[in-house]
């Protein structure tokens, strides 16, 4: 090639790696049609009956984790669906994250105080909510937490004159593989090797910070304990069997005739078999428990430990998870905090992917001059009912601040009175108005 040509090429494969650095190009004019994401690969076939997590060593762990960072991480979604499946705990946290936001109500909230404004977010919001797997698309794009990204493409339609998604094709996150400039491709049928490029407008795609996408989310980490928890797990089961149970043996005379040591080893074996044995007098039959190791504290410690560090890594607290040992209150509020600010973290970067990969499309093919709709979730710490009313209590009378009678009712589950009936004060009537009538046969005392 000669130094003028490997001169060039360095120069071209640094100007690509800036261009990464540059923010997406324009979006097409109207959407983009197909099912690019439904057209299942060759790989999918053998990927969806690999598992990994089966028979693992800490030589094909390794092996697995290098795959994923030169860009094809299927086997490693493999191992952490196989070791999420098994874990019990690491299944119980994992999913814990996505339910504290996933699981909250939403509304979609204008992005400005404009008219145009409130009209988009009223729209989008309506669309949405009669969108059937809208939630589903909330939960898989939470787990970008703990993969590392997390793929939806999105179904877009003209209903009534309007463009809205109607429909989120959750992609499996081993349908994706990264180019060595870190851009997400999808495998297809057409391409199950290099995969395609993501269309511009009709993914919604989650990724979270570190060196390189595939290393960045929290099962990457908790796999490792997991495995290490697995494998004490399994040297106590060892140890049970060997020390935990206890033993038949027989004792006889020296110089037993051989039929009365038939008769011994017959009735041991019964005896450890079925529980009941006879013998002759002159015989004796033991039943010990064998001694050794600790159990207790080795391994059911290197559990434990392992718990914790899961718990820690991906709810920020290992109290809160499992109760703790010992602990104190001051502490405890200091992890629930901790998990708090988790919540709301997650909950502002599902709303930021939202307001890019839906709100921006959504106002810009309808020719709404908006600004982008964002996702609202529900998030508030937890708190007593009594305690809540009293802070909304003082709010509204204390500094006179309008609160929303529907929100109030949803929070503390009160229907609302049917034709007016109901506990608590009566409405005050309008200014001008009439007063109601106070007699019981519907005369009005002031009419006199």
């Amino acid at each position: 090639m000669g130094l003028f040509g490997s001169i060039s090429k360095a120069l071209r494969g640094a100007a690509d790696r800036l261009a990464l650095l540059d923010p997406p190009g324009p979006l097409p004019s109207s959407p983009s049609g197909g099912t690019q994401a439904r057209r299942i690969p060759i790989t999918d076939r053998w990927h969806r009956v690999s598992h990994p997590g089966h028979g693992l060593t800490p030589r094909r762990l390794v092996e697995i984790y290098a795959m994923a960072e030169r860009g094809f991480p299927a086997e490693q979604c493999a191992l952490f669906d196989d070791m999420t499946e098994r874990d019990l705990h690491m299944r119980s946290q994992h999913e814990q994250r996505i339910d504290e936001v996933a699981g909250k109500d939403w509304i979609v909230q204008a992005g400005g105080d404009s008219e145009a404004d409130r009209f988009a977010a009223a729209e989008l919001d309506a669309r949405l909510r009669k969108v059937p797997n809208f939630g589903e698309l909330l939960e898989h794009q939470l787990t970008a937490n703990g993969y590392g990204y997390a793929g939806s493409e999105i179904d877009w339609d003209k209903v009534d004159g309007v463009f809205a998604p109607v429909w989120f094709s959750n992609v499996p996150h081993r349908r994706f593989r990264f180019d060595e400039y870190e851009r997400p491709r999808i495998l297809t049928d057409s391409n199950w090797l290099t995969g395609e490029d993501l269309p511009h407008g009709r993914y919604m795609f989650s990724r979270r910070r570190g060196t390189t996408t595939v290393r960045a989310g929290y099962l990457r980490s908790a796999c490792l304990y997991s495995y290490f928890k697995t494998l004490s797990l399994r040297d106590w089961m060892v140890f049970a069997e060997r020390f935990g149970l206890p033993f038949v043996y027989g004792r006889y005379d020296e110089g037993a005739p051989d039929d009365e040591r038939d008769a011994l080893l017959a009735a041991v074996k019964m005896l450890g078999k079925d529980g009941s044995a006879i013998f002759s007098r002159a015989s004796e039959i033991a039943i010990e428990h064998a001694q050794g190791g600790n159990s207790e504290g080795v391994h059911a410690s290197i559990i434990t430990m392992m718990d914790g560090q899961i718990s820690k890594l991906i709810t920020g607290s290992s109290i809160i998870a499992d109760g703790g040992e010992g602990g104190s209150y001051a502490l405890s509020r200091v992890q629930q905090s901790r998990t708090f600010s988790i919540t709301v973290a997650d909950a502002k970067r599902l709303a930021d992917r939202f307001e890019q990969d839906i709100g921006v499309p959504f106002v810009t093919w309808n020719g709404i001059a908006a600004r982008a709709p964002r996702l609202k979730m529900h998030i508030v710490r937890d708190v007593d009912p009594q305690t809540r009313a009293n802070v909304i209590t003082t709010l509204a009378a204390g500094l006179k601040l309008r609160v929303d009678e529907e929100q109030i009712r949803q929070e503390f589950q009160l229907k609302a009175p049917v034709n007016g009936e109901g506990l608590g004060a009566p409405e005050a009537p309008a200014p001008g108005a009439a007063p109601k009538p106070s007699g019981g046969d519907g005369a009005d005392d002031s009419a006199e």
